[in-house]
C-alpha cells in the first residue's frame, strides 16, 4: 500500500496546531484585555479615545487576532495608533477592524482608537476580539461614555433671613451661582424649593421656567463662562408659622458637574405668629422734619411696654406710605423688612414692663414734602441680628459728634456694595453689635449717623463710650 507522506504530515501538523491553540477544559483565559475611554465625560465634537491593551496569557503564540470595534451611530472614526506591538488597521469605516497577526506568549499589544462624538448623551462602544481560525473564544467588551456640552463645576450660595419671622413678613433670598470651570456652562437652571408656608412675590436675575408652583420656583440663569457668577433673588411672604426651609440647587442640562458638594444650599428660619408683648405709642412728633445732614425726613416716636411681660425688641410698622412722585415711592429709609406690603423698623431694645424707648424713623420723600397721613403699629419683635461676618473691612476716615449729640462716621466705599456698621462699648470689640439696617453705598464715600434706636440699641449720648467698625458684607 502506498502512502502519501506529505498529506499525513499536513494533517498531523494541523492537529498539533489546533491542540496548541485551543485551551483544555478548566484552563485559564487565553488573553487579558483592558479597555478605557478618555476623557469621560467628553465634550461634544472633541476627541474621544478608546485605549485597548491585550496580553497573551495562553502559554503559546496566538495568530490572526481580529479586533472589531463597533462605534455608536453618532460617533465618527478619526484614526488609530499603536503604542506597543504591531496592530494593523484593516477597515476604517464602522465597524473599525484591526488585526494582530502574531502575539507571542506573554506578549502585549496596546493601541488607541480616536473618535469624535457628534451627539449628546451616553454613547456605547462595543469591542469584539476573535481569531480567524476560531482558536479563541469570542471576547466582548462595552464602553459607555457620556457626551456633554461641557464639564463645569457649578456652585450655589444663598442668604436669607436669619432671625425669626412673623407671619405676613416678606423676605428676599439672594442667590449667587458661580461657574468654577473649566468649560462654559449653558442653560443653567436654579431650582428653589420651599415649604407650603410661603407665597412667591417676585424674582429677579433669571427667567422663570415652567411657572412657579406652591413649593418650587425654577429660574433659567442662562450661560456662565468659567469664573463668571450671576446673582438672583426670590422674594417670599410667609403665610404659616413653623420651621421654614429654602433650598437652592443648580444644574446645567447636558453638562457634567465635577463637584456635587456645592450644588445645593439650605437656608432655615423660624416663622411665628404675633408675639405676646403689648406695646403702645405714647407720643409722636407732630410731623416729620428735615435732617439737613442727610436730606431725610425724621420723626420720633416714644414706645412703651404696657404689657405684663418683658420684650426683647420692638417693631414699628408704618402704614400709609404711597407714591406721590411720578417714578419714586415714599420709603421708610431705616426699615429692615416688610410685612404684608408695609415696611417696618426694629429697635433692638429690651423693655421691661413699663419701660419706654424713643425711636427715630427716617423717611425718603422724593417730592421733598412731608406726608402726614401715616399710622404706626407697634408690637413685640423677634430679636434681629444682622451678623458680623464680612468679606473685608473699610477704614473710618471721620468720626464727629453733631450738635444733636448724634454721631457721624464717614468711610470710603465701593458704589453698590453693602456694608454693616458694628458698634461696641470697648475698643477691643469684645461683644460687638451690628447696626441696622446695613448700608448700600451710593458712592465712593458714605456718611452714616448713629441716632440711636432703631439703628442701635441706645442713643450714643446714653452710653459711656461707643466705638465703630465698618465691614463689607459678603
Amino acid at each position: 500500500m502506498a502512502y502519501n507522506h506529505m498529506a499525513i504530515f499536513w494533517r498531523w501538523a494541523v492537529a498539533l496546531s489546533c491542540l496548541l491553540l485551543w485551551p483544555s477544559a478548566g484552563s485559564a483565559q487565553l488573553i487579558d484585555v483592558t479597555a478605557a475611554a478618555s476623557p469621560d465625560p467628553v465634550v461634544i465634537s472633541n476627541t474621544l479615545s478608546y485605549s485597548i491593551s491585550l496580553t497573551n496569557t495562553s502559554g503559546i503564540t496566538l495568530t490572526n487576532l481580529v479586533i472589531t470595534n463597533t462605534l455608536a451611530g453618532s460617533v465618527q472614526f478619526l484614526s488609530s495608533s499603536t503604542t506597543t506591538g504591531a496592530v494593523f488597521l484593516v477597515n476604517s469605516t464602522n465597524p473599525v477592524i484591526l488585526l494582530i497577526s502574531r502575539l507571542t506568549n506573554s506578549g502585549t499589544v496596546s493601541f488607541q482608537i480616536n473618535t469624535r462624538p457628534t451627539a449628546l448623551g451616553f454613547q456605547t462602544n462595543s469591542i469584539d476580539i476573535a481569531a480567524t481560525n476560531n482558536s479563541l473564544p469570542l471576547t466582548n467588551l462595552t464602553l459607555v461614555s457620556e457626551v456633554t456640552l461641557g464639564v463645569s463645576d457649578l456652585g450655589v450660595g444663598a442668604t436669607g433671613p436669619a432671625q425669626t419671622q412673623l407671619v405676613g413678613d416678606q423676605a428676599t433670598y439672594t442667590i449667587g451661582v458661580t461657574n468654577y470651570g473649566p468649560d462654559p456652562a449653558s442653560n443653567i437652571i436654579l431650582s428653589n424649593f420651599f415649604g407650603l408656608g410661603a407665597t412667591v412675590l417676585s424674582s429677579s436675575g433669571g427667567s422663570i421656567v415652567g411657572g412657579a408652583t406652591g413649593t418650587n420656583l425654577a429660574l433659567n440663569v442662562g450661560t456662565l463662562a468659567p469664573s463668571q457668577s450671576a446673582q438672583l433673588s426670590v422674594s417670599l411672604q410667609f403665610t404659616n408659622p413653623g420651621p421654614f426651609q429654602f433650598i437652592s440647587s443648580v444644574f446645567a442640562d447636558s453638562h457634567r458637574d465635577t463637584n456635587s458638594v456645592n450644588d445645593a444650599v439650605t437656608n432655615s428660619v423660624a416663622v411665628t405668629n404675633a408675639l405676646p408683648g403689648v406695646m403702645s405709642v405714647v407720643s409722636i412728633q407732630a410731623s416729620p422734619t428735615v435732617d439737613k445732614q442727610t436730606g431725610l425726613f425724621t420723626q420720633k416716636l416714644t414706645i412703651q411696654n404696657v404689657g405684663a411681660t418683658a420684650v426683647g425688641a420692638v417693631r414699628v410698622t408704618v402704614t400709609g406710605l404711597s407714591q406721590r412722585h411720578a417714578t419714586l415711592p415714599d420709603i421708610l429709609f431705616n426699615a429692615v423688612g416688610t410685612n404684608a406690603g408695609r415696611p417696618f423698623a426694629v429697635a433692638p431694645v429690651a423693655l421691661a414692663p413699663g419701660d419706654s424707648v424713643v425711636v427715630t424713623l427716617e423717611f425718603f420723600f422724593p417730592t421733598r414734602q412731608p406726608f402726614g397721613g401715616l399710622t404706626f403699629d407697634v408690637v413685640e419683635s423677634p430679636v434681629v441680628s444682622l451678623g458680623t461676618s464680612s468679606a473685608g473691612s473699610s477704614g473710618i476716615s471721620l468720626t464727629r459728634q453733631l450738635p444733636s449729640t448724634d454721631i457721624l462716621i464717614e468711610f470710603p466705599a465701593t458704589p453698590g456694595s453693602r456694608y454693616t456698621i458694628l458698634y461696641s462699648v470697648d475698643v477691643a470689640f469684645t461683644s460687638p453689635q451690628a447696626a441696622q439696617p446695613s448700608v448700600v453705598a451710593p458712592g465712593d464715600r458714605v456718611q452714616w449717623i448713629d441716632s440711636g434706636p432703631p439703628k442701635t440699641a441706645a442713643h450714643p449720648s446714653l452710653v459711656p463710650s461707643r466705638y465703630y467698625r465698618v465691614l463689607l458684607v459678603p
